[in-house]
């Protein structure tokens, strides 16, 4: 694919005013971006060195050319033993050519000495072989960091012009020599000392494929939520995505299989919020159902932030956001505090919705963390105590979403609940739900709406619910 202009990474203002322009935060996503090892053989130019009576006696030369060698050994008080020293170090390297007694600079000699510089720069050409690592898409240098299995079975970013990756070994040199500062310079203070030149690439050997990690945050404004995009900051700085602009490319392809389509069972899932928050959602319920834009508009307006005396909030974006993961946390915290002394049921189950969902490192990462929650690391020679999570779904799951959870179950055929519906609870505990579809919009990017809370009246209802939905269980890896 020829790109005639390069595609520019628009990131949402963090300085709108108005409410209809304030940023949201929908969802935290990884993507893989496939990479590759090359051995690349080349030459630099270092700056070297001779000895200080060398450099000394070519500034001489340089200074009145064709000088006695008799004078020489007079000028430094040499003997002849240590005249004829000097002498060969400096036509060994072809500075200084020697004739009826007496002493040149020759061509190479002279071209030592820069415009107004009085000394010479002595420079020598050093061979050498480096393992390097670029991405495929823009060639740009990458780091070599080992992946979790769960990392590992995330999706890559699309490929949209094959021959770039099928001809990366070809494109490597001119990479390279782009990126050779960035590559050697910064992280080598020795090496960069010496204000070395590259000289020439003599060779190219492709080695070992990998992936490396896309951090991608899902951004949005709350006047047009469907219309999200990515926000790539925390991955590059915005002068490094100029250099990699097929990546952005790419990114930009991924979002749009984001998208989905307004379903009329949204308003069904719309309508457990109500069913299960209904004192929470008072204020906000019609008689056809939850006012969907006007709840958006106050989640994304209000602090969220759980209290002993406010055990439900409502939550605008996933449960994989920096904040609503902070605020999940808190919410099992105040959950524990609450239930002192009563006996848990160790066990997430998390049902998870018909969109690209847990697309994150931050998923097993939550899980982990709220196993350890639930319970410390025990003392002594006690085996830790593990917490069961089940997905729950209608649909096999995707790979990488198997390799997070313990267990999955499909939902019944019967199960009243909507396919953008997603339910976490952790029974007598603690319960999250989402819909995840458009709004103002009839297509565009879901955004996750709905409640977290605590509050134990609203957990029993989520869960006698739930009691009626899972069906059949099959193990994770099938």
């Amino acid at each position: 694919m020829t790109q005639t202009n390069r595609p520019i990474l628009k990131l949402p203002s963090r300085s709108a005013e108005s409410v209809d322009e304030q940023v949201i935060v929908l969802d935290s996503i990884d993507v893989l971006l496939p990479c590759r090892r090359f051995a690349v053989s080349f030459k630099v130019s270092e700056r070297g060195s001779v000895s200080p009576t060398s450099e000394f006696l070519l500034r001489l030369l340089h200074a009145a050319d064709g000088v006695l060698e008799a004078d020489i050994a007079s000028f430094f008080g040499f003997n002849q033993r240590e005249l004829s020293f000097v002498l060969e170090e400096v036509t060994s390297r072809d500075y200084v050519s020697r004739s009826n007694g007496q002493a040149w600079l020759t061509a190479s000699g002279q071209s030592l000495f820069l415009e107004d510089q009085q000394s010479p720069a002595i420079y020598a050409v050093e061979k050498r072989t480096e393992s390097v690592s670029f991405d495929l898409l823009s060639l740009c240098p990458v780091d070599l960091r080992g992946l979790s299995v769960f990392a590992m079975k995330l999706d890559e970013l699309p490929v949209l012009d094959v021959e770039i990756v099928a001809n990366a070994r070809q494109r490597v040199p001119k990479a390279f020599w782009t990126h050779f500062s960035e590559l050697f310079l910064a992280s080598d203070r020795k090496l960069a000392n010496k204000k070395p030149t590259l000289y020439s690439i003599d060779n190219v050997v492709a080695g070992d494929r990998f992936s490396t990690i896309v951090p991608i945050t899902v951004t949005a404004t709350t006047g047009r939520p469907h219309a999200a995009e990515a926000d790539l900051s925390h991955w590059r700085e915005a002068q490094q995505l100029e250099d990699r602009y097929t990546v952005v490319e790419s990114v930009t392809a991924f979002m749009e299989t984001l998208k989905v389509s307004k379903r009329p069972d949204d308003i069904q899932g719309y309508q457990l919020l109500t069913k299960w928050a209904p004192d929470f959602l008072r204020e906000f319920i019609r008689r056809d159902g939850l006012a969907v834009e006007r709840y958006f508009h106050a989640a994304g307006t209000r602090a969220g932030e759980l209290r002993s005396d406010r055990p439900t909030v409502p939550l605008l974006g996933t449960l994989f956001t920096p904040a609503n993961n902070e605020r999940l946390h808190n919410a099992v915290r105040y959950a524990l505090e609450r239930s002192a002394n009563k006996p848990l049921i160790a066990e997430i189950q998390w049902i998870v919705p018909e969109v690209r969902w847990g697309h994150t490192r931050v998923l097993p990462a939550t899980l982990n963390s709220i196993e350890r929650l639930l319970f410390p690391e025990p003392s002594g020679d006690a085996e830790p105590q593990r917490v069961s999570a089940t997905a729950i779904t209608r649909n096999p799951l995707p790979r990488y979403l198997a390799e997070a959870f313990d267990h999955h179950q499909f939902l019944a055929e019967q199960a009243a609940i909507a396919p953008a519906v997603e339910v976490f609870i952790i029974p007598d505990l603690v319960c999250a739900v989402l819909v995840h579809a458009p709004i103002k919009a009839n297509n565009g990017i879901p955004v996750p709406l709905g409640f977290l809370s605590f509050d134990a009246s609203v957990v029993q209802r989520v869960a006698e619910d739930l009691g009626k939905i899972a069906a059949r269980e099959t193990p994770t890896g099938q």
